[in-house]
């Protein structure tokens, strides 16, 4: 009886019914955050450019919305994010769970494709590994590019694998229409097929090579009618972020390195990794050197997934260190990275025959990124930390409701002056007069009431409370909000 019972459980465990309740949870669980305002770049840029679009006009065309709206990144978001307000309104919820279909997208398909490339076992721990970041949790449901950048180009690498040239074209046309940073995708195809063309000159290598040129020459007309539209290619504003300088581009790699390898209590995936490079060099011992370069020269002649998905992290990590840093922006890695370290998983224990510490070692994997969920300082939109910060300017934008009267002058700054500009973006704000101008003495600064916030002004501006009077503070974790009116004389 009790090994039929436990028969019974490893039947319902191992099934793909399991998988599919686990992301009907998380779709559960984050259906309590649809109603949280929007934050840091969705609240100053995506949401606002996607709203711009609802009351102007759906357009993938530059020119067409601000360029301090569009940031010159092509407009697949935004006009995805403008078609779901067009269907059910310009709410905070609908923008956010159009972003959370986008998810549960996204964490099928790493299940489903990962299960035609490997195994149940596999998918399943790396849809999990995906849905238990602190990083996805957080961007889930956030009117922002990453989760649907890494949806189009988890597809296009699956895609390319499957050999489905016509989906891979147009999945990763979608993705560097998403965000720029998908140019890894084609940077990828073209660096395994040149390899497989001398290896085997199959033809299949040029089907591949020019279904890759396809996203690149979309990219291209694009950039050409933004020239047209701006006398530029790239906003401004982004290429002063870019630096070719050795010291950047290694401080930058070592950001992203740390961040998806070891952040976010990730460190034990770089364990998972490294022991199962171990143990497959263990296994090729007796020939290491000839084995090693035929093992190459047939993975490279199959292209086999693995490979495949580590030269795009590769890629990705080269494209992204050479822009301006953020956690979110790796993102588009972590599903493939996923899968790479659900496999390692594997090949350990496979040839390790330790079947079971198996259960234990799962439960630990899944289990470390959860204290990291709210981090306790700062972390942009990294996890949900964030929502102290929200919190708090919530209530002060509350305070000020209840007492100034609209075209009230405020001085403050991004990010709180953002959340009162724009009615629509959850915070139910009165319209003030707002003055950007924090680091000026209050004398010379014609406002009412003064604003100092962090994240905000308070990072490089320092309130002069020999002439201001403290109204009001609002402190939760890291996030501070202090409002002030001129003393009295």
């Amino acid at each position: 009886m009790r090994l039929r019972f436990i028969e019974s459980v490893r039947t319902v465990i191992c099934s793909p019914a399991m998988a599919y309740c686990c992301i009907a949870i998380f779709f559960l669980f984050k259906l309590t955050h649809l109603a949280i305002p929007y934050y840091w770049d969705e609240l100053g840029v995506y949401s606002k450019a996607a709203l711009h679009m609802y009351d102007t006009g759906i357009t993938l065309l530059p020119g067409i919305i601000p360029p301090e709206l569009s940031r010159g990144h092509p407009l697949i978001c935004a006009a995805f994010f403008a078609t779901a307000y067009r269907l059910f309104g310009p709410h905070v919820w609908v923008g956010h769970l159009a972003a959370l279909a986008v998810s549960i997208v996204l964490l099928v398909i790493v299940y489903r494709g990962g299960k035609k490339l490997t195994n149940h076992a596999t998918a399943m721990i790396a849809c999990l590994l995906l849905m238990l970041q602190p990083v996805f949790i957080a961007q889930s449901s956030m009117v922002l590019p990453e989760v649907l950048l890494a949806l189009f180009s988890t597809v296009a690498i699956f895609t390319y694998i499957d050999n489905r040239f016509m989906v891979f074209a147009v999945s990763a046309t979608l993705a560097i229409m998403t965000k720029e940073t998908a140019i890894a995708i084609p940077v990828t195809i073209w660096s395994i097929e040149i390899l497989r063309w001398f290896l085997d000159r199959k033809a299949e290598a040029i089907k591949a090579a020019l279904a890759a040129f396809v996203p690149v020459a979309c990219w291209g007309a694009f950039l050409l009618l933004q020239k047209m539209a701006h006398d530029w290619y790239f906003f401004p504003l982004h290429t002063d972020y870019v630096s070719f300088s050795m010291d950047q581009i290694f401080s930058r790699w070592g950001y992203y390195v740390s961040f998806l390898l070891k952040g976010q209590g990730r460190f034990l995936w770089t364990v998972v990794l490294a022991s199962a490079s171990f143990v497959y060099l263990l296994n090729r011992r007796p020939k290491l050197v000839d084995g090693i370069i035929e093992d190459v020269r047939l993975v490279l002649a199959d292209k086999r997934p693995l490979l495949v998905l580590w030269v795009f992290i590769c890629w990705g990590l080269v494209v992204s260190m050479l822009n301006f840093h953020l956690g979110r922006y790796s993102l588009f890695l972590l599903p493939s990275l996923c899968l790479l370290v659900a496999q390692s998983f594997f090949v350990i224990y496979e040839n390790l025959k330790i079947g079971f510490f198996k259960p234990i070692t799962v439960a630990v994997l899944l289990i470390m990124p959860l204290p990291y969920y709210a981090s306790k300082i700062f972390n942009f939109d990294a996890d949900m930390g964030f929502m102290n910060v929200v919190k708090m300017h919530s209530q002060a934008i509350e305070f000020l409701n209840r007492n100034y009267a609209s075209g009230t002058v405020v001085m403050d700054s991004f990010p709180i002056n953002s959340c009162m500009l724009e009615t629509r973006a959850g915070y139910n704000s009165k319209v003030f007069q707002h003055i950007d101008r924090s680091c000026d003495s209050p004398e010379k600064v014609d406002a009412e009431v003064f604003i100092y916030t962090f994240p905000g002004n308070l990072e490089y501006c320092t309130p002069n409370k020999g002439q201001l009077s403290l109204v009001r503070e609002f402190k939760s974790s890291f996030a501070r909000v202090f409002i002030y009116e001129k003393k009295t004389i």
